[in-house]
């Protein structure tokens, strides 16, 4: 896969991302609020052929408040270990997704696996926390 066509893809994983998070998201208004026209936008992720300049990225970015390497899929966001982390969380059954999000302390239901997860999920930052409870509602 091109660099052109990886950004295609990540993007368009954003944007299934935020609906999921937001069903009210739609890209019309993410293009709206960034000052990109929606023709730019949909023609970027629609047609093969097209391109779009880095300055109107960086303007849908800083319309959601994210870093532009995060609506890419550039970088890692997360460490290894965070991701390792999240791919756990994501085979959890909702009972125990629901009752990590509402505890402060350990819970004799959780495995040492788990209690780990829980520990590493109390060290992120709150960027980091939005990021992944987005991606979560994705990955469900």
């Amino acid at each position: 896969m091109s660099m052109v066509q990886n950004r295609k893809a990540a993007l368009r994983a954003y944007i299934d991302s935020r609906k999921a998070e937001d069903p009210s998201f739609s890209a019309t208004e993410w293009s709206r609020r960034a000052g990109v026209s929606e023709g730019t936008l949909r023609n970027f992720l629609t047609n093969p052929d097209s391109t779009i300049t880095l300055d109107k990225l960086d303007m849908l970015a800083a319309a959601e408040n994210v870093p532009l390497s995060l609506i890419l899929g550039e970088g890692q966001m997360f460490s290894d270990k965070e991701m390792e982390m999240l791919r756990l969380l994501n085979q959890l059954p909702d009972q125990k997704l629901q009752a990590i999000s509402e505890l402060v302390g350990d819970g004799p239901f959780l495995t040492e696996r788990e209690k780990g997860l829980l520990d590493l999920l109390k060290t992120l930052p709150d960027q980091k926390l939005e990021v992944l409870t987005a991606t979560l509602r994705a990955l469900q």
